[in-house]
């Protein structure tokens, strides 16, 4: 299976692939301003880039969100598989894909290591029900040591 693996676009210019892989996967920040509030002309502008890039590309799209993308502003995330909050996903033979994306109210809120308890927790019970599969990806958008992110 091919995959390919991206993130921090801040609504610049997508990937290309070729040939094309089987699955993408987005690890957040696709879009350049957290803010939520009413659509620029930047905005529009880069909904009509990212339609095209949607309907150029129709394998799947794997998705977290990134601290950026508080709000779809481009509806990205409305269209692909949005694994944010800690969905195990099967890609194909021995293979799954887990998501832990952000969740926070502000795009610069790090989480403290009892944020993510719970969405860990689901990833592990649905890791042992499925029986423990010999591949799992985690694809996340936290810094791997939230603390060390901090800058104090």
């Amino acid at each position: 299976m091919r995959l390919f693996c991206f993130s921090d676009t801040h609504q610049r210019v997508l990937p290309e692939c070729s040939p094309a892989p089987d699955a993408w996967l987005f690890a957040g920040d696709m879009y350049e301003r957290p803010s939520p509030g009413t659509l620029t002309a930047e905005d529009v502008e880069f909904r009509k880039i990212m339609q095209a890039w949607l309907d150029a590309h129709p394998q799947p799209i794997y998705a977290v969100k990134g601290n950026h993308d508080l709000c779809d502003k481009a509806h990205f995330f409305r269209t692909s598989i949005d694994l944010t909050d800690g969905v195990v996903r099967h890609l194909g033979d021995d293979l799954y894909l887990a998501g832990l994306g952000w969740t926070g109210a502000d795009f610069f809120e790090l989480p403290q290591e009892s944020h993510l308890t719970d969405r860990c927790q689901r990833i592990e019970d649905e890791w042992a029900r499925l029986g423990g599969p010999r591949r799992l990806i985690l694809m996340t958008h936290y810094p791997p040591n939230a603390r060390a992110a901090i800058p104090y």
